[in-house]
């Protein structure tokens, strides 16, 4: 299905309070900035309006002293999934005065490729969570996926590199049926069919909300990096759990729940409609609909009929995550190399100041002085490898070599002024030879 050129969210806020928009430009631009991708001002109305552009993509933020038309909101605010919530939606529609319109557009009547889309998606939740940080609206309406947020909600998924429960939202039913004092629940995936091409159900299995929530949003993130799987495949998130994936025709894509903990569970009933809606009772503690924050779920990996499932592993999108850590860290352990380097110059260099002063009065060194030296100069090596032992092997034989050579350094005064060789060396006159006077430190040495 060919995807949308825009997307639009909405604030909606009681009051307005007076806000610079040119702010938000400099604030998404700053997020923008390690991509090298640069959103420029293409037309601004203080306190009103401000338009950035990037190519053929353009971000619009309007603030506007209007109400929204309730009813279409009043309506969302009333379906199982809001309510499940527990949020007085209907009531911050009704008092809302003003609200406020992000838009993201792609220029022209072509749709944008699934690159571009996500882009665009990404691009206006941050634009959304921007404005909502500068001036908090009451609520969020993300339009795309028809969903209501609180902006502390709504800020929750700003760590998220791809957030599904932002652009997906599940459309609860059940026939009332019971196994084991669990109400099955079904749930249709809205928006899934823009990332995978095709609508998705998860039949009725009872089971709680949070696991239908897990397992789509898994399904969903893994499939629309590969090709999806073939009809009658089968997955597993837990062990011994088995989810038969049915591709036939040109509908939707089904997922049932056969078995779980190693047994069969109640199979959908094919005669009960896939109606929007929880059949009664819904009070019970143990099938009360009580939406909750998604887990990151284990990777989906599908497998041919007749083999056993995949057991555990790790989501997309925890590998998204990680991926991304990763990153950092080793830009991190850069940053840390490098002030590692300067750590051990500067010991070094430190510790030549000494070796230079004491080679310099040689003939006058005292055991005071000496002393001192072999005291202070490993109080700076030793936490140099103290500190750094545990960072990896490089790190550990650096700070041990560095530290030697700072012994080193402090002991080659009392071997030239003491030992053996060190008195021959004096009684045959050759510490005045030119070899040994190359050896002085400039005049400008400091320590």
């Amino acid at each position: 299905m060919p995807l949308p050129n825009s997307l639009n969210s909405y604030l909606l806020y009681p009051r307005l309070v007076r806000i610079e928009l040119r702010d938000l430009a400099g604030m998404l631009n700053d997020l923008f900035s390690p991509s090298g991708y640069t959103l420029e001002e293409l037309e601004y109305r203080s306190g009103q309006r401000l338009v950035l552009a990037h190519d053929d993509l353009t971000v619009t933020f309007r603030l506007e002293k209007t109400r929204l038309d309730e009813e279409p909101l009043l309506e969302l605010a009333e379906e199982p999934f809001h309510q499940a919530e527990r949020v007085d939606w209907a009531d911050m529609v009704r008092i809302h005065r003003y609200h406020g319109e992000v838009t993201v557009e792609l220029a022209g009547r072509t749709p944008p490729d699934p690159a571009m889309f996500e882009l665009m998606l990404s691009i206006c939740q941050m634009a959304t969570t921007a404005l909502s940080a500068m001036m908090p609206p009451s609520m969020i309406y993300w339009a795309q996926s028809e969903q209501l947020f609180l902006p502390s909600k709504f800020q929750l998924m700003d760590d998220m590199l791809f957030p599904l429960p932002l652009y997906l939202k599940p459309r609860l039913f059940s026939s009332g049926r019971m196994q084991e004092n669990i109400q099955v629940l079904g749930t249709w995936v809205d928006g899934a069919e823009l990332f995978l091409g095709r609508p998705l159900v998860f039949e009725e299995a009872p089971v709680t909300v949070q696991w239908l929530q897990q397992r789509v949003y898994a399904f969903v993130e893994h499939y629309r990096q590969n090709e999806l799987p073939a009809d009658g495949d089968t997955f597993g998130i837990e062990p011994e759990e088995v989810i038969r994936v049915n591709m036939k025709g040109r509908g939707p894509i089904s997922l049932t729940l056969r078995e779980r903990g190693g047994m069969l569970v109640l199979q959908p009933d094919p005669k009960a409609p896939r109606a929007t809606g929880v059949a009664e009772p819904d009070d019970d503690p143990a099938t009360a609909m009580v939406l909750h924050e998604p887990e990151p779920a284990p990777v989906i990996r599908h497998v041919p009929p007749d083999e056993e499932p995949v057991k555990d592993g790790l989501s997309a999108e925890e590998k998204l995550r990680r991926a991304s850590a990763l990153r950092l860290a080793e830009e991190r352990a850069i940053s840390r190399d490098a002030q590692f380097r300067h750590n051990v110059f500067a010991v070094l260099l430190g510790a030549r100041g000494l070796f230079d002063v004491q080679y310099r009065n040689r003939n006058k060194v005292t055991w005071g002085m000496t002393g001192f030296s072999l005291f202070l100069t490993p109080l700076v090596g030793i936490p140099l490898a103290i500190l750094n032992w545990k960072r990896g092997p490089h790190y550990y034989v650096t700070a041990f070599a560095t530290f030697g050579a700072v012994l080193l350094l402090a002991l080659s005064p009392l071997a030239l002024r003491y030992s053996l060789a060190g008195q021959a060396i004096v009684l045959a006159g050759l510490d005045d030879s030119p070899a040994f006077s190359n050896l002085s430190a400039p005049t400008n040495t400091t320590f």
